[in-house]
């Protein structure tokens, strides 16, 4: 195991040592990507009804900005990166994000099934530039339909509580805070998202952490 001596982390000298010494708490990430892969499968319409739009006329002021979509991106390597941290370093707060997030990630899905908005993907895209490229092939990938409650938003802000919370560095909180509140910035200014659909990922991430505690 890691331990925390004196505000700073013992670790073994080899990081395959490491890994080996924690397989057993970070074979579960793996859910993680089962998770994806539902959503993937679901991101399409449902019981041939039409999804509505959530979209306030403020969402139509917000500028569209392809070279976030490199931010916008980030969000899944960030997010297993500070879970196998979690995993390896706080134990407990990584039990509890893996249930808080698995639990409110199946409660996101049933949403998007049930009661399905599509994001209206306003603001053309000038330029054949990488972000202009990357962005039209994340919207490609990535239908509008599974988008209240948001994912990332939900992801983002499941991080910042389960961060919060750890006995992890200063230097690797402030990482994850900033890079979380940019990637949350960056669902805005690549249209992926709405205003609407911030709130409600915030409120189910929220919900879900404070549920399982």
């Amino acid at each position: 195991r890691v331990v925390f001596v004196y505000g700073c982390y013992s670790m073994p000298s080899n990081i395959i040592d490491l890994f080996i010494a924690n397989w057993s708490d970070l074979i579960w990430i793996s859910l993680l990507f089962i998770l994806s892969i539902i959503f993937v499968l679901i991101d399409r319409p449902w019981f041939g009804k039409q999804p509505f739009s959530l979209a306030l006329p403020s969402d139509y002021k917000i500028p569209v900005i392809p070279w976030t979509i490199f931010i916008y991106n980030s969000w899944y390597p960030i997010l297993i990166f500070t879970v196998a941290l979690l995993a390896i370093f706080d134990n407990p707060v990584y039990h509890h994000f893996m249930l808080a997030y698995v639990i409110g990630c199946l409660a996101c899905y049933i949403i998007f099934i049930f009661f399905q908005n599509e994001v209206p993907r306003s603001g053309e895209l000038k330029g054949d530039g990488l972000a202009q490229s990357l962005l039209r092939l994340t919207r490609k990938v990535n239908r509008p339909y599974n988008g209240f409650p948001s994912i990332h938003i939900f992801a983002c802000t499941m991080t910042i509580l389960a961060v919060q919370t750890s006995t992890l560095p200063l230097g690797s909180k402030l990482f994850i805070w900033v890079s979380q509140l940019g990637i949350a910035i960056s669902t805005l200014t690549t249209r992926q998202h709405v205003l609407l659909d911030v709130a409600g990922g915030i409120f189910m991430a929220s919900l879900a952490w404070i549920l399982t505690l």
